[in-house]
C-alpha cells in the first residue's frame, strides 16, 4: 500500500501479537479506505511487515513497525486458518528487541566509600498476658463527624453563597 502522506490513514485496525498469545489480525478495515481498497479484509493474519516476521513480534512492536514505513506499507497477509511456523518465513533474522552497545561499568564501589558496621538487633521484651484485660477497639479516622447535621447544613449553606 502507498499512500501520499503520513496525514492519510492506512484504514485498518489489527490485534494480537505475541504479548496477547494469538498472531497478529486484521480486527476492522475502513471502509473506502486504502486497506479496503487493496483488498484488506478483517480477519486477515498478518504474516510480513516489510520483510520482518511477525511471529514473535509483540503487539506494539508491529504498530512501531507500521509507523516506520512511513508512506509505503507492505504486509504478507493470510487469509482463512490462523498461521502456523512454517507460514513465517524462519530465515528472516529479526530480533525481537534491538541489543544496545555493550558498555563496561565498574559497579564496584568506590574506594571513599565505607560500609556501616553491622548493629545487633533489638531485643524484644516478653509482655505479661493476662486474662483480665478487656480489648478496647476505637475507630481511628472515621468520616463520620462529617455527616452530622450541624456539618452538612453549614456545607449547603456556604455552597449556597
Amino acid at each position: 500500500m502507498q499512500r501520499e502522506s503520513n496525514s492519510t490513514p492506512w484504514g485498518f485496525r489489527m490485534q494480537g501479537g505475541k504479548d496477547f498469545g494469538c498472531p497478529l489480525q486484521i480486527q476492522k478495515v475502513n471502509p473506502n479506505s486504502l486497506a479496503e481498497r487493496c483488498g484488506m479484509q478483517a480477519n486477515d493474519y498478518i504474516i510480513k511487515i516489510g520483510q520482518i516476521s511477525t511471529e514473535h513480534l509483540k503487539h506494539p512492536d508491529a504498530q512501531e513497525l507500521i509507523q516506520q514505513q512511513n508512506n509505503m506499507l507492505e504486509l504478507t497477509l493470510q487469509r482463512g486458518a490462523p498461521p502456523d511456523a512454517n507460514d513465517y518465513n524462519s530465515r528472516v533474522n529479526f530480533p525481537p528487541h534491538q541489543l544496545m552497545q555493550s558498555t563496561q561499568n565498574n559497579f564496584a564501589p568506590q574506594s571513599d566509600y565505607e560500609t556501616p558496621p553491622p548493629q545487633s538487633p533489638v531485643p524484644q521484651v516478653a509482655m505479661p498476658v493476662s486474662n483480665n484485660r478487656a480489648i478496647l477497639s476505637q475507630a481511628h479516622n472515621t468520616p463520620i463527624g462529617l455527616y452530622s447535621a450541624d456539618n452538612v447544613t453549614e456545607t449547603i449553606t456556604r455552597t449556597l453563597k
